[in-house]
């Protein structure tokens, strides 16, 4: 897909070191058999998959085939992907408006894996009410409540790229219609089965942190993939030693 002839690159990824940095990088983690943490959260659990992981970015950086994004909230990286300069990229339903307001003759797959079977991330949000008294926890609530009703739901998930929140919404004739009208949207719905989420541990900010660096010292060439890898995973370490 790459072609520098004419300026295209075949993938890109963000390269500030940030969670958009770090998010994409967790399917080929699991797909390799690794995980955030290990299984008794007193250690990390890519210290044996995350050289191979790394080491995949930096031959995509290597051979010219990977357009590294310098800015947060990697707006640079779709913007070269809509301007037909990126052959592939790994994203959302969400991009998928912009695609179709873009006019983009486009295809969507699953994530390529080392192992052939689908794995993906999934990053669901959370409604978060907070205790400012009783009669705005129960304002706050009715209208949550209100929100994620079927009837606005699907407001979002039309307009917005989101995908249903319940089987409710998806069951409705306006998301059947609008699924089988917008290309590759069932795709990311199908992938949702194969999906993991990131561990709800109150380290995993500081573990981004450190696997973002990583990434980050990849990708732009001034580290190798074991030393960045023995850094990120000696730092995670000794953060997962300490009691929350």
């Amino acid at each position: 897909m790459t072609n520098p002839a004419k300026g295209v690159f075949g993938t890109g990824w963000p390269g500030v070191g940030d969670e958009d940095t770090v998010w994409r990088i967790w399917p080929m983690i699991w797909d390799l058999g690794g995980d955030v943490v290990s299984g008794d959260g007193k250690k990390v659990g890519f210290d044996a998959v995350g050289e191979q992981a790394l080491g995949t970015l930096d031959r995509l950086r290597t051979d010219k085939s990977l357009y590294v994004d310098p800015k947060p909230g990697s707006e640079q990286l779709y913007q070269v992907f809509l301007g037909g300069r990126m052959g592939m990229v790994a994203t959302g339903p969400w991009q998928l408006p912009a695609l179709k307001d873009a006019g983009i003759d486009y295809g969507v797959v699953p994530l390529p894996t080392y192992s052939g079977k689908p794995v993906t991330i999934s990053g669901p949000d959370t409604w978060t009410i907070f205790d400012n008294g009783k009669a705005k926890v129960k304002a706050a609530t009715e209208f949550v409540s209100w929100l994620a009703e079927p009837a606005q739901d699907i407001q979002w998930d039309i307009k917005g790229g989101s995908l249903p929140i319940t089987k409710a919404t998806a069951d409705l004739p306006a998301w059947k219609k609008h699924s089988a009208e917008t290309n590759g949207l069932e795709v990311f719905v199908k992938v949702l089965d194969t999906a993991k989420v990131r561990p709800t541990i109150t380290t995993y900010p500081k573990i981004s942190e450190q696997v973002g660096q990583a990434i980050a010292a990849v990708l732009l060439g001034k580290q190798s993939p074991a030393d960045a890898l023995k850094q990120a995973v000696d730092q995670c370490n000794q953060l997962l030693a300490v009691p929350s």
